[in-house]
């Protein structure tokens, strides 16, 4: 199977910015039995932390959130930047840790369909229930084609009264494969 793309191209020039492309240089040719289980995903760009959820960037890309709500807070929804059409392969995590005083609050990552839809595909989800304190690791590693542009990942952080304390942490690398 062969790909054409400028990432070992980009990756040279970062390396040694003297680098000159050669014809061919942006043709990678990949055995068909490999295909499946090689990633080449495009370089994360050095201070660029978080994409803006309001933007639909075209390649790879990082996303992270650290909610931490301490007594008595509104609930906090968190989306993703939108992903483009194409296949990614998103790997990261999904933390979750904390104890509310009364109860039960659910905190939850999901796949979220184009606007206008709200319909979520659940990641991870978790309850906290009344006087339990939890710690909970999710491992994320999913890989999807998305033929229409607009998915993204939607973090929902529960409401906290006093006395609760919650914190959520997620890291997601989006890998765009095609």
């Amino acid at each position: 199977m062969k790909f054409i793309t400028s990432r070992h191209v980009d990756l040279a020039r970062a390396l040694r910015p003297s680098a000159v492309q050669a014809k061919g240089d942006t043709e990678i040719e990949v055995a068909a039995r490999l295909a499946a289980v090689s990633e080449l995903p495009h370089a994360l760009q050095l201070g660029v932390v978080n994409v803006p959820a309001a933007s639909s960037p075209a390649d790879s890309f990082w996303w992270n959130n650290d909610v931490l709500n301490v007594g008595a807070n509104a609930a906090v929804d968190q989306e993703s930047p939108l992903l483009s059409p194409g296949v990614y392969h998103l790997t990261g995590f999904l933390t979750v840790d904390g104890a509310i005083a009364v109860g039960n609050n659910r905190t939850f990552l999901s796949l979220r369909e184009p606007s206008p839809s709200v319909l979520d595909y659940m990641l991870g989800v978790f309850y906290f229930r009344a006087a339990v304190a939890a710690a909970l690791v999710y491992r994320i590693d999913l890989t999807a084609a998305f033929l229409d542009a607009g998915w993204k990942l939607h973090l929902r952080v529960p409401a906290t009264a006093a006395g609760d304390v919650v914190s959520v942490t997620t890291g997601i690398s989006f890998n765009r494969l095609l």
